[in-house]
């Protein structure tokens, strides 16, 4: 028995001396290692624990490795503690490996229990990930998993509504609402202007906090989705456009921003918001926080598709499900980068269109590569938005309507369908 405590002792001192010395140097706060943990087919959970034979944390180590469809190993270290030393965690005899069977047929398992006094150890590597020893069958060959990243919940559609939608809508009201009183008479230009800049600064801080409080860079997609797209949904008419009009500038200003944070920092300067903009700005998970929130905000209030008339014509060419897989090019297009319009009808334009000079010129526009064999041209008429600045990203005026408005489309031999060009006739 003795000479068994030795050996275990001296594994442990071997595998300690093996840490990285960074980590050594450097001792982990124990509560780094709390969490979930993978690796391919391993998954490791290290959870708080109690043992009062111990004056430091204490933690249970819960390892489950996938050997096949219905079998996997399991090994669960009941006593792990943590050594302020090293930095690491250290399990000593009383850890127990099982194998599982899930024998085929019936949801029962077969458990055949291996031993149950190993021994492990967890650590850090330079690189922040985390390193399983087993001391029991092979000292010294290292397991090395990186952080689980569990989705996080999906803000409820009242919370996108007033942290989201309404702040970045409500600008226009604050500004009102900053500039009623006595002495709002006697502001200038500049002062006024000043006022309005520091409001939208502002709604771009608090829109960028939403995104990365909530963690939208890791959230679960279906709930994202549907409670965004209920919030939207709830807003008037009114709020709508006032969103669309500052979500454009924002979605432009944001990409700039990224792009040289350096020197438009000191834009936020004034208004003592530089320091937090920083982390939003600089932190990549909080720039794909917002980064995903914008893009799943495009489609919301774009190009509406609903109440489109659709006459597909007649052709020897084309069956109306090829059709439809063209269309269905068209109304992405239209979806995500014509906000504010209304398609209000679109129809096949005749198998003449698959010439071989239609195929020639959108040959040269698909480059040297293209190699084109199919043509296919819808014409369209559509409605531009009230809201002047929607409109004018189209460079038309609010309201106007647009007849026999082009799309064209080519594939090569049974393939996809690719949008060309579009624009009058």
């Amino acid at each position: 028995m003795i000479k068994k405590q030795l050996a275990l002792l001296l594994a442990l001192i071997l595998a300690a001396s093996l840490i990285p010395a960074a980590s050594l140097g450097e001792a982990s706060e124990s509560s780094a290692f709390e969490g979930v943990w993978d690796w391919e087919r391993v998954q490791l959970v290290i959870e708080p624990g109690e043992d009062p034979n111990y004056e430091t944390d204490v933690f249970t180590a819960d390892v489950w490795w996938g050997v096949s469809a219905d079998e996997m190993m399991y090994w669960h270290y009941e006593t792990v503690w943590y050594d302020a030393t090293t930095g690491g965690l250290v399990c000593e005899g009383r850890g127990i490996k099982q194998r599982i069977i899930l024998h085929e047929g019936d949801d029962e398992e077969g458990i055949d229990t291996l031993f149950d006094d190993g021994s492990a150890l967890f650590y850090f590597n330079e690189a922040g990930q985390l390193v399983w020893e087993d001391l029991k069958e092979e000292p010294g060959t290292a397991v090395i998993l990186d952080r689980a990243v569990i989705p996080a919940q999906a803000p409820a559609a009242e919370e996108f509504a007033n942290g989201y939608f309404r702040v970045l809508a409500g600008v226009q009201a604050e500004v009102a609402s900053m500039l009623e009183g006595p002495d709002a008479d006697a502001l200038s230009l500049g002062e006024r202007l000043n006022i309005l800049y520091g409001a939208i600064l502002n709604a771009f801080c608090r829109t960028a906090a939403f995104a990365a409080d909530h963690q939208l860079w890791n959230v679960e997609e279906d709930a994202f989705s549907r409670n965004l797209e209920s919030a939207w949904e709830s807003l008037d008419q009114a709020e709508q456009n006032h969103f669309d009009e500052f979500f454009m500038i924002m979605l432009d200003s944001m990409e700039t921003l990224y792009a040289d944070w350096e020197t438009w920092r000191s834009e936020f300067e004034p208004f003592a918001l530089a320091e937090e903009m920083d982390e939003y700005v600089c932190d990549p998970l909080n720039r794909l926080a917002w980064q995903n929130l914008a893009a799943r905000t495009l489609p919301l209030g774009s190009g509406d598709w609903k109440n489109v008339r659709i006459d597909y014509g007649a052709s020897s060419l084309y069956t109306r499900e090829e059709m439809d897989a063209a269309l269905e090019q068209i109304r992405d297009e239209f979806s995500r980068n014509w906000r504010g319009f209304e398609m209000l009808a679109i129809g096949y334009a005749g198998d003449e269109c698959n010439s071989e000079e239609n195929l020639a010129w959108l040959n040269g526009l698909g480059g040297e590569n293209s190699a084109f064999t199919q043509v296919i041209l819808f014409k369209s008429d559509w409605k531009a938005p009230d809201n002047g600045d929607l409109a004018g990203e189209k460079a038309v005026e609010p309201g106007a309507e647009q007849t026999n408005w082009e799309w064209w489309l080519a594939r090569e031999e049974g393939g996809q369908w690719q949008l060309m060009s579009w624009g009058f006739d």
